[in-house]
């Protein structure tokens, strides 16, 4: 009996010793629990400053925008470190301008080249959204001269196209060629493609509008009509000749 007794006084101590082990993993596990806390906070700090900036943004044109000067005023390097490695969502308006010139624009922003992190294997590139691809412009005669070829694969399936011929079949393919000409002939010109999206006009959905930050500048000036410019912008250019007074415009 005095066996059994040390027996079992040797296996409470045993059980002892466990409780005393998970005692302090316990004792850990609340330690992590309350660094996690704090990391916690310091995320929900980070997102209240996300808060304060997306409250900043202005409205130009109806859209979402950023502008330089405002950007300075609410952000902190903090925030500058994190819209360097965030995906932004830029806004171009294709309204009269040559799609090589906007194919350039979205091919830089798409593979990330205007970010201080760039790397030709990391992928941290923006969105970009185009608009009024249904009204680019051509200089000359492009519109009849310039081709577009495609072959099915089967004997007879080479068919080629004009740029007006593909343009009133579909509004956004020019612009869509143009920028996938551009980008890195691998296989993570099919990711950049995802984040680039067209419209024909001017009419983007919510859910894309609610994350513009930017509107690009158009890299061309668009050129205005004779009864767009007023009165006063009329009489300070510069007259090369002044008609008579029985002069007739035909």
């Amino acid at each position: 009996m005095l066996a059994v007794a040390r027996g079992m006084l040797a296996v409470a101590r045993g059980m002892l010793a466990v409780a005393r082990g998970m005692l302090a993993v316990a004792k850990e596990m609340l330690a992590v629990a309350k660094e996690m806390l704090a990391v916690a906070k310091g995320m929900l700090a980070v997102a209240k400053g996300m808060l304060a900036v997306a409250r900043a943004l202005v409205v130009v044109k109806g859209r979402l925008v950023v502008g330089r000067d405002h950007c300075r005023k609410f952000f902190c390097p903090l925030f500058q470190q994190w819209a360097s490695f965030s995906r932004m969502w830029y806004l171009i308006d294709a309204k009269m301008q040559p799609p090589g010139k906007i194919a350039a624009m979205c091919s830089v922003r798409l593979q990330g080249k205007h970010k201080p992190i760039y790397h030709a294997l990391s992928d941290c590139g923006d969105h970009v959204v185009v608009v009024n691809t249904r009204h680019i412009a051509f200089s000359g005669n492009k519109w009849e001269q310039k081709v577009y070829s495609s072959h099915s694969g089967y004997p007879g399936g080479f068919k080629q196209v004009t740029a007006a011929q593909l343009h009133q079949k579909d509004p956004i393919a020019i612009v869509k060629l143009a920028i996938y000409g551009m980008l890195p002939r691998n296989l993570s010109r099919r990711t950049m493609m995802q984040r680039l999206h067209l419209f024909p006009d001017e009419i983007i959905p919510d859910e894309i509008l609610k994350n513009l930050v930017e509107e690009l500048p158009q890299p061309r000036q668009v050129p205005r009509r004779l009864n767009e410019y007023t009165r006063e912008e009329i009489n300070a250019f510069p007259r090369l000749w002044t008609p008579p007074d029985d002069y007739r415009m035909k």
